[in-house]
């Protein structure tokens, strides 16, 4: 099969995938898969399909089958960080994040992903790591000021907490979760 050939047959399967016909778009990429194995973009969007239709675990083998013959394939790796994350693999998610930021430093939202990861996988540290970078790239991301926040005050650095708390309603004055963290900043502080 033909590149041009190929290309045709994926722009079937994307408007199968966009319409919600999963099963025939499933069917179709899995046949393109067949034939062309090394197609790295046909097995990204098998995944995709596959990760739509709730099988995250196939979705996870068609990102890493993407990545293998793409090692860059910079929405393979955002889309296989997903399909971790929803299995609970949060080491694997965490290593693929840092992958993704590898291939775009710049992106403020894999960073900020990158800090919740870490928030939860106990590592405040680089968690409050990746909060400020993504405040160095979006110093109005209100919501990383607000975990920033919560990382200080875990480590009873109350006024750096409480900065971080305003700054987070300085940017988003309905913030409710802000409201309360400053609250318990203030309570703690007597």
């Amino acid at each position: 099969m033909d590149s041009s050939t190929a290309n045709s047959r994926k722009e079937i399967i994307l408007d199968l995938f966009r319409t919600q016909r999963f099963g025939e778009a499933k069917a179709l990429g899995e046949a393109l898969c067949r034939e062309q194995p090394r197609d790295a973009e046909a097995w990204h969007l098998l995944g995709v399909i596959e990760g739509s239709r709730g099988e995250v675990q196939a979705a996870e083998v068609c990102f890493r089958r993407a990545i293998e013959f793409f090692p860059d394939h910079l929405k393979a790796h955002r889309n296989l960080v997903q399909a971790l994350m929803n299995q609970g693999k949060t080491q694997e998610a965490i290593a693929s994040l840092q992958t993704v930021i590898r291939l775009d430093p710049q992106d403020t939202e894999s960073h900020y992903r990158l800090g919740n990861l870490l928030y939860d996988a106990n590592d405040r540290g680089s968690a409050a790591a990746a909060y400020r970078e993504v405040l160095r790239l979006n110093p109005e991301h209100a919501q990383a000021h607000n975990n920033l926040g919560a990382v200080y005050a875990e480590e009873e650095r109350l006024a750096e907490a409480i900065a971080c708390y305003h700054q987070t309603l300085t940017l988003k004055p309905d913030h409710v979760e802000a409201h309360y963290n400053l609250g318990r900043a203030y309570h703690v502080q007597g």
